[in-house]
């Protein structure tokens, strides 16, 4: 039996707080998918985080997201053939 099968049948899992556990047990067998492979992602995820939390710091919005942009444009832009 794997341990979410286990967290499901459980008890111990029936009431709060681990209950919680059970939800994602469940979901973790009946609707989670992985990702799909995304080119450029962690770089778009990395520079997207850094943006909202400056934004959240108070750095001017549109200032932090065109950085953004432009980090991730030229990041992705094909290298020029000889």
């Amino acid at each position: 039996m794997s341990l979410l099968d286990r967290i499901l049948k459980d008890g111990q899992y029936d009431a709060f707080p681990n209950s919680g556990l059970r939800i994602g047990a469940y979901e973790a067998l009946h609707t989670g998918m992985t990702r799909p492979v995304t080119p450029y992602y962690r770089e778009w995820d990395k520079r997207m985080t850094a943006a909202m939390e400056d934004i959240r710091n108070g750095a001017d919005p549109k200032e932090m997201l065109d950085k953004a942009a432009s980090d991730l444009t030229r990041l992705m832009k094909p290298e020029s053939s000889p």
